[in-house]
């Protein structure tokens, strides 16, 4: 199959040619089938000045396994993630740009390698307890002190067996007087962490409304 098709043929089988005949697409060939909207067609002699030009959108991308979205709920937009939402395990890294109050959630139905979110507000605690990404990263969460604790004892029993880094931040993470694995703020920062079968370490970090696990590679 080769790696550029035409626009019509790529939004025929997202089913999408009928609602925007206007938006122009490419299937980047390691990864297909993800879809990337630009405004005409790319060729791989112009591909670098189209991505420059496209407007604010839905994805751009730096590589054939970076993806970076931007969360805004249109019709199109909902669409093209629940095509690509099953088949995420082909993306090393992805990057979702939320905006306040958007019109839509996600729904992960496989993960990325990595992911990193901004306003990361709409991700729960039960979504990411089914995270298998080896880094996460979320930005403006609504989580709390205690779900960190839900996560990190997960991950002492076993839990998030892929898991290299994890850092969140929001106002609701801080020394507010709760203890996550029975230790108090302070007392956690820079704390090494061990599974229950002691086969991994992870140090931990506390700082102003974030806190950050990096596992210990032998």
């Amino acid at each position: 199959m080769s790696s550029l098709v035409s626009s019509k043929q790529v939004l025929s089988r997202l089913g999408l040619w009928e609602r925007s005949t206007a938006c122009a697409m490419v299937v980047l060939g390691s990864i297909d089938p993800l879809f990337f909207p630009y405004t005409s067609k790319v060729s791989p002699q112009n591909a670098g000045t189209q991505r420059n030009k496209q407007p604010p959108g839905f994805a751009t991308v730096s590589n054939q396994k970076t993806i970076t979205i931007e969360l805004v709920g249109s019709e199109d937009r909902i669409l093209l993630w629940n095509q690509i939402s099953n088949k995420l395990e082909l993306v090393e890294d992805l990057t979702i740009i939320s905006v306040p109050n958007p019109a839509y959630t996600p729904v992960f139905t496989s993960w990325p390698q990595k992911i990193g979110i901004t306003s990361s507000y709409w991700l729960t605690l039960e979504n990411l307890l089914t995270c298998a990404c080896t880094t996460i990263t979320l930005e403006d969460s609504r989580l709390k002190n205690k779900d960190v604790d839900k996560i990190l004892r997960k991950w002492k029993t076993g839990g998030f067996p892929n898991l290299e880094r994890l850092k969140i931040h929001g106002r609701n993470i801080t020394n507010n007087g709760t203890t996550i694995l029975e230790m108090d703020w302070m007392e956690l920062n820079v704390m090494v962490i061990q599974t229950d079968d002691g086969s991994k370490n992870a140090t931990i970090k506390t700082n102003v409304r974030s806190i950050e696990m990096s596992v210990i590679l032998f």
